[in-house]
Formats: C-alpha cells, structure tokens, sequence
C-alpha cells in the first residue's frame, strides 16, 4: 500500500522528525498525543483510467484549496518517481 505525502508528513511529525511553531510532538501533552493519535484520518482509494482517477481526485477535493497543475497530475500518476515522498507500508 502507499501513502500519500500527507500521511507520510503525519507519520513524520509523530516521529519527532520536525515541529509546528516550535511544538514537536514529543513535547505536546499525554492528552495532544492521544487526540493526534487517534484522529481518524479519512483515505480514499481510487481505482480507474487517468482522466477518471482525475475527475475523482478534483471532485472529493472541491472543497480544499486550489490545487497547481502538478498537484493534480501527482493524483493521477503515481508511479515511482511521480512522488519520491510516498512511503510504503505493510
């Protein structure tokens, strides 16, 4: 499975690797920890040709910001050099 970079940057916080506004998660309280921890994060899988994996991608995206060019191909090809910030999982 790969992780989009948003996740990989979740992942990342909760590591410690960088903070927000001097606040690196190590440093938060038991209880930011657990609400970090146990946020539900919503992850959609997609499955399609290109121009319909994109018309998905900019429908469940209307109500974010206004993505770049380049942020909305990167939702249509992912192969491996598309986005080198993907992880995989297990």
């Amino acid at each position: 499975m790969r992780l989009p970079c948003a996740t990989h940057s979740f992942c990342q916080y909760v590591n410690s690797d960088f903070s927000i506004d001097s606040m690196a998660f190590h440093n938060l309280t038991e209880t930011e920890k657990n609400q970090i921890l146990n946020y539900e994060l919503m992850i959609y899988f997609c499955e399609g040709n290109d121009k319909e994996k994109l018309n998905w991608f900019e429908i469940v995206n209307i109500a974010g910001v206004k993505l770049s060019d380049q942020e909305l191909r990167n939702a249509v090809y992912t192969g491996g050099m598309a986005n080198p910030c993907q992880i995989d999982i297990q």
